[in-house]
């Protein structure tokens, strides 16, 4: 799958190994695990898990990685309160040139993110977006 993300020509973003919080997490365990997963990953982008991470692993990191975040999350991970409708014209309005959508792409959220994400690239490419690999 990672062979296949990278040939169609979107980038990989590192984003831990086990899913930790910085904030609960010794910075030397937290930049291990990074490491953990960049060894299978082999990437230069890092997004913390939750948009945050501690002020002391962000030093430790930022000398190896460039951090990327979202300006725009999709709302897939809403479970109880999700409603396709609603996420999808709050995207919808909400998107402009040069955001980044959070979607994602783990079983726990695997529904509402399949309800939503076609939808919106359609959308997308009839206003005539497209989409640049992070560098």
């Amino acid at each position: 799958l990672l062979k296949r993300i990278t040939e169609e020509g979107h980038a990989l973003v590192n984003h831990t190994y086990s899913h930790i919080n910085s904030f609960d997490t010794p910075t030397a365990e937290y930049a291990a695990d990074v490491e953990r997963a960049n060894l299978v990953l082999n990437t230069k982008l890092f997004r913390p898990p939750w948009g945050s991470i501690t002020l002391s692993a962000f030093i430790r990191l930022v000398k190896k990685y460039r951090f990327v975040y979202w300006s725009l999350t999709s709302g897939d991970t809403g479970l109880q309160s999700f409603n396709k409708k609603r996420a999808f014209e709050r995207i919808t309005r909400d998107t402009q040139t040069g955001d980044v959508v959070l979607f994602h792409c783990c079983q726990k959220h695997a529904k509402e993110t399949k309800q939503l994400l076609p939808g919106y690239l359609e959308w997308l490419s009839a206003k005539g977006y497209h989409s640049e690999v992070i560098k």
